[in-house]
């Protein structure tokens, strides 16, 4: 009986121990930071960027302190999320070079969010944003397009830098979302 109680105390001890390693390693690992450096025309963020699906309103820092578990990777293949009437938040790690000749966009290629909110994150700090949608007059797009152009200028000399993206549709939640080059934005 007492072999067969250690035994099974070692059996739950490991399992202990996996599950809490498995815990703090989730809550350490975010997707590796995109280099911009290696940005030849535009990237898509599909299968890069990561998504969380939020019931209610919450602010940016209440965002930026989210455990990484609970942060989703978008979809590689699929471009939609479906139909969701709540918040969406999506986040990309960048990082950039003050090598950099280009100007970088963040380039939402589908016209009818009604909300869009953009941040710019660089060591922590808000840099800038951007608070968008086809529900909001045209001209608080910072560029005058169709679509959705965000420059990122701010952020693209940042060594350690993060864009958060907030979304609210009553549309479906397509991502058609890449990172591009000033020279390839509209095309």
């Amino acid at each position: 009986m007492i072999k067969t109680t250690t035994a099974a105390t070692r059996q739950h001890l490991f399992t202990t121990l996996f599950v809490v390693a498995a815990l703090l390693l989730s809550f350490t690992l975010q997707a590796a930071p995109l280099k911009l450096s290696e940005i030849d025309g535009a990237v898509s963020l599909g299968g890069k960027a990561e998504y969380l699906k939020s019931l209610e309103a919450v602010d940016l820092h209440s965002i930026m302190h989210t455990p990484d578990s609970l942060w989703q990777p978008t979809p590689e293949e699929s471009r939609s999320l479906g139909r969701d009437h709540n918040l969406v938040w999506f986040r990309q790690s960048v990082r950039g070079s003050d090598l950099l000749s280009d100007d970088f966009l963040l380039k939402l290629d589908y016209p009818h969010y009604d909300y869009v909110d953009l941040y710019l994150v660089s060591d922590g700090e808000l840099i800038e944003s951007f608070h968008t949608g086809d529900q909001t007059p045209f001209t608080t797009r910072p560029l005058p397009e169709r679509i959705f152009l965000f420059p990122l200028e701010s952020i693209q000399h940042s060594a350690d830098a993060t864009i958060y993206l907030r979304i609210r549709t009553e549309g479906p939640l397509l991502i058609p979302f890449s990172l591009v080059t000033g020279k390839t934005a509209v095309a």
